[in-house]
């Protein structure tokens, strides 16, 4: 090597798999309840992406697997752009709170990009599957959700 160090892939991962939550929780620290919701969704999105995988004989790489595992923890960045008066209100939002509030993915997405410009990209790959999960965790298979009303395979598997 002519600079730098060697990573492994699993110490790569591994320090991926933790600056993503640590940006993850920090994007979000107002609300105490935060981590383990984010590492509850990491979970579960592990747990669905091995199983749709198999179902599916779909013979997704390990890395490309861990890649949408780890980066699941950043689904809701964007909320940190939020106010809490909306975030945090009790009772129904207006249509116009809403709104707001439908545009997290977006703010999300603004947020990764903003981080990425400044990040080593040997250290977090795969910026565009964290930013697919931000973008669109949101849309329903039915066209019903947010931010963009994509339906069926419209959006991807991420």
């Amino acid at each position: 090597m002519k600079e730098g160090i060697y990573l492994s892939e699993k110490k790569r991962a591994e320090t991926q798999r933790e600056l993503l939550k640590v940006v993850a929780i920090s994007g979000e620290i107002r609300d105490q309840g935060i981590e383990e919701h984010l590492l509850r969704v990491q979970n579960l999105t592990e747990q669905l992406v091995m199983v749709h995988n198999r179902r599916c004989q779909l013979e997704l790489s390990k890395s490309y697997m861990n890649h949408i595992v780890h980066s699941s923890i950043l689904h809701d960045i964007g909320k940190a752009e939020i106010p809490e008066g909306i975030l945090y209100k009790p009772g129904p939002l207006s249509s116009y709170e809403r709104k707001i509030i439908e545009m997290h993915p977006l703010m999300g997405s603004d947020i990764l990009n903003k981080i990425s410009r400044e990040m080593n990209n040997d250290v977090i790959s795969s910026l565009e599957v964290a930013e697919n999960i931000i973008l669109y965790h949101h849309e329903k298979w039915d066209g019903t959700g947010y931010p963009h009303r994509l339906k069926g395979e419209d959006f991807p598997l991420s």
